[in-house]
């Protein structure tokens, strides 16, 4: 946890999450951000009304609330519950709106007006939310308030200051509520925000952390951001991939921990780690000598090991220079293979992360001429001061630059919306080009049809 509380004290807001599809997200005709969220869901939204976040901020979270109510305009009344709970001491902490006080979206003016007439409580009121979540978990989805139903998606949506007085009695509570498939996404209202409670909330997932600050011109894209969260999907795919970070040092300490996040955040974008469906290995570069694969394809089949093993990477030295053209000439040499896991029916790609410029640069062009005979495609995501030819040259024409960390959520969310459109539609090629062929070895091909017809979610024509 305290590796994530350093990435969000640098950058103010990390919301790494996968592509969305453009069917599901629009603005209105006066320009307000809705959507047609992916399933059926109960949603409890659980605001902060004590008071360390004041009545000005009460009423920002108010018409937050208001505006994601509203925003969901294109829900079927059948797909959606919402149920709206206010946080304070123990004694003061009520849910004033259950899931199925109001049938939305025709009653909606009503739950709305409910919603606006919830005062504020006192400013000795304290923070709860440990508490609030474990009332949360134990009353909001059962069946006599409207939840229960074994196939809807049961979302959590904290939004607070995050000045909780019971932070023991909070991580204890938001794994119990884990563990009942309760998902929680935290938004942080004001000008002094604990970011550290925030990542509790959300189970250390910064994609799923939203920070509004003061400014209430920007309240309309951090509703948006929001909305785009609660609709992430991951691609429907099969692959092996290769993550190249640059851990030289013109990273700095903290730039590299935020890198970790990018890789293992990508890979959450991309689909499952298991052995059959996504494998990934992590190449960490600088000089020559200390340029390694740290980890194989096949080294862990789930994604809390790897995440275990990433995070525990460290950066190399700050003399290290950056050696590109090395780290990529490594993978083609020792990273598809199947010593280490490759796999012939997956497609292949590398995500190349640096915010430096590659000191064998004139070696770049023939290694990755390999690298593209071998089938493999190369996504090359640049931060900060990189030299964009370099990157153009890496990614074949398509790369991603952020101009610095703070601008890194956009960058990578068009970045993982042209790797999911790759691999989705390279998987199906090879699956054609697969049953197309006189296999001898039929339970194989039969077994690979169906990862990756099960996967893909339909069937070849």
């Amino acid at each position: 946890m305290a590796r994530l509380g350093l990435i969000l004290g640098v950058i103010s807001i990390i919301g790494l999450s996968s592509a969305v599809d453009d069917k599901t997200f629009s603005r209105d005709s006066a320009g307000r951000p809705s959507i047609a969220l992916c399933g059926h869901a109960d949603i409890v939204f659980m605001l902060d009304a004590s008071g360390s976040v004041g009545l000005d901020n009460f009423e920002t979270i108010k018409q937050f609330t208001r505006r994601m109510i509203e925003g969901m305009v294109k829900i079927k009344a059948e797909a959606l519950q919402i149920a709206i709970m206010q946080i304070g001491s123990l004694n003061n902490t009520v849910e004033h709106l259950h899931l199925n006080s109001f049938k939305y979206p025709e009653e909606v003016n009503l739950l709305i007006a409910t919603l606006e007439a919830l005062p504020g409580l006192h400013r000795l009121e304290t923070t709860r939310t440990g508490h609030a979540i474990g009332h949360m978990r134990r009353n909001s989805f059962k069946k006599k308030f409207g939840g229960g139903t074994p196939d809807r998606k049961k979302i959590a949506i904290v939004i607070t200051d995050g000045r909780t007085k019971d932070p023991e009695s909070l991580a204890m509570e938001v794994k119990a509520a884990g563990d009942a498939g309760i998902e929680f996404f935290a938004v942080g209202i004001g000008h002094d925000i604990d970011l550290n409670e925030l990542l509790t909330i959300t189970g250390g997932r910064p994609h799923r952390v939203v920070l509004v600050d003061e400014d209430k011109e920007v309240l309309l894209d951090k509703i948006e951001e929001l909305l785009k969260l609660l609709c992430a999907k991951k691609c429907r795919t099969v692959a092996d991939a290769a993550f190249i970070m640059d851990a030289t040092g013109s990273m700095g300490g903290s730039n590299f921990e935020i890198i970790k996040t990018i890789v293992s955040h990508v890979i959450d974008g991309i689909g499952i780690v298991n052995p059959s469906m996504i494998q990934a290995s992590v190449i960490r570069f600088g000089h020559a000598k200390n340029t390694k694969e740290m980890i194989h394809l096949n080294s862990f089949s789930n994604k809390q090991d790897l995440d275990d093993a990433l995070f525990g990477l460290d950066r190399l030295s700050l003399r290290e220079t950056t050696h590109t053209a090395m780290a990529i000439g490594l993978m083609n040499a020792e990273t598809f293979t199947r010593e280490h896991g490759a796999r012939d029916y997956a497609p292949k790609i590398a995500v190349v992360v640096t915010d430096g410029m590659a000191k064998d640069k004139a070696a770049l062009p023939d290694i990755l001429k390999l690298t593209n005979e071998m089938g493999i495609r190369v996504f090359a995501i640049g931060i900060g001061d990189v030299d964009e030819e370099e990157l153009n040259l890496i990614g074949d024409g398509l790369y991603f630059k952020a101009e610095d960390y703070q601008d890194i959520v956009p960058v990578l969310s068009n970045a993982l919306g042209h790797v999911c459109a790759y691999l989705e539609s390279k998987t199906l090629a090879i699956l054609k080009a697969n049953l197309a062929k006189s296999v001898t070895d039929k339970w194989r091909l039969s077994k690979v049809v169906t990862h990756i017809q099960d996967t893909v979610g339909h069937h070849l024509p």
